[in-house]
């Protein structure tokens, strides 16, 4: 388990296959087709990605004076299972030392969009 401190987010990424098949059409997907990676390209894919899913916020996310913290209109920017996008090549990657699954780990002013239920990326 990866606890999140301090003003960080942790994301966990989409995978490059998910992002290199959501635009194969549908009747494709449906008798098995997919794009598929080398490796070597797979590797090189994973380092741009820039979206992903919620999976930690620290608690002091959001909370600066500099981003309006304190004033009537402040909210946080994002919640736990949101879908976001965020600076290319943003944060940290941080291996979970029991799964062994990868996250980002990165400030919170990182986060620059959120995706709704029915958006395109």
């Amino acid at each position: 388990m990866i606890k999140v401190v301090g003003h960080r987010v942790l994301v966990k990424p989409f995978s490059v296959k998910d992002i290199k098949n959501q635009d194969v059409p549908e009747d494709l997907r449906a008798v098995g087709f997919e794009i598929s990676l080398t490796p070597e390209e797979e590797k090189r894919e994973k380092t741009g990605i820039d979206r992903g899913t919620v999976v930690g916020i620290g608690d002091t996310c959001w909370k600066s004076p500099d981003l309006g913290y304190g004033s009537p209109e402040w909210h946080p920017w994002c919640k736990l299972g949101d879908e976001v996008g965020f600076a290319r090549y943003a944060g940290k990657l941080v291996v979970d030392p029991h799964t062994k699954e990868e996250f980002y780990l990165m400030n919170d002013v990182d986060v620059q969009v959120i995706f709704s239920e029915g958006q395109n990326a």
